[in-house]
């Protein structure tokens, strides 16, 4: 669905696709929040909403609900907050982008920990 021109919220009702391993959603027109019920695909190994509008934080558990995922791309929204400690469970984790949001703070230690990681986040961010 990459570049659809697709506006909106994204349906919580994905939830219900549990075999679902990739979900690619970047450069559409996509606003709200991410469907916390999102998170919870547990076979989801490449997430793409890059280039949208989508706004709102990350749960804390969110690398405990995401076991296999090996690439995680959200850059270009309004997301914000801190990044979660619980992204150092992800350990397949090879890519991690998360660039031109609104994200504030330092970036925990442990993503030095993740062996896997291609491309590892600076030690702070800064907002918009």
């Amino acid at each position: 669905m990459l570049a659809n021109k697709l506006e909106g919220d994204i349906p919580a009702s994905l939830d219900q696709l549990k075999s679902l391993t990739v979900l690619q959603l970047s450069q559409n027109r996509l606003s709200g929040t991410i469907p916390r019920s999102i998170y919870n695909l547990s076979q989801l190994e490449r997430f793409y909403v890059g280039d949208n509008e989508l706004q709102g934080r990350f749960p804390p558990n969110i690398g405990l609900t995401l076991p296999d995922i090996k690439e995680f791309s959200a850059w270009g929204n309004l997301l914000g907050g801190t990044i979660p400690v619980s992204f150092s469970n992800a350990s397949k984790l090879v890519i991690f982008d998360i660039s031109q949001n609104e994200f504030f703070g330092r970036i925990p230690d442990i993503f030095g920990n993740l062996k896997k990681l291609e491309r590892q986040p600076p030690n702070t961010l800064d907002t918009r």
